[in-house]
């Protein structure tokens, strides 16, 4: 009876102790590419209904979360990330990359940008708040997009 209950020990403590270990997370090695995720856009909106003539300033933010400096290259000047306000019913405007920038983004840095919504004109608008880059010759993007309606 002492050689079961002690195989038994042996085997639930074996399997506590492998469900432990591969619970963990494993952190990225250095020779893996970057993700998407590893930079986050955050966005900050206070309200998106607007009273003509209000001003309302959106905040949005990058971080590179890589755990290492990446280069970066985009269009739009190097400006990140990227405002775009339109005409809800606007289906011909298209976001366009003129300028070519280059920069080496810092591990554990942030980039900011503000923008306030122009609202001199009553109606639907909408706001894409994204980021479109190559980093360390990964292309990635992300966007988030806001109804915006001023009266």
């Amino acid at each position: 009876m002492k050689r079961i209950t002690s195989a038994v020990l042996v085997l639930v403590m074996s399997a506590i102790l492998l469900s432990s270990t591969s619970c963990k997370k494993v952190p990225a090695t250095p020779d893996q590419p970057p993700t998407v995720e590893q930079f986050p856009l955050t966005v900050i909106i206070p309200k998106t209904t607007l009273q003509v003539g209000e001003q309302v300033t959106v905040t949005a933010s990058i971080v590179n979360n890589y755990g290492k400096p990446v280069d970066i290259a985009m269009g739009n000047r190097g400006d990140m990330p990227n405002f775009f306000f339109r005409a809800a019913d606007d289906t011909s405007t298209v976001y366009e990359f003129a300028v070519l920038a280059t920069f080496v983004f810092n591990a554990g840095k942030e980039r900011t940008r503000t923008c306030t919504i122009p609202s001199d004109k009553p109606g639907e608008y909408l706001l894409d708040v994204y980021y479109e880059m190559t980093a360390d010759g990964v292309q990635m993007s992300q966007k988030y997009e806001f109804a915006i309606t001023i009266v």
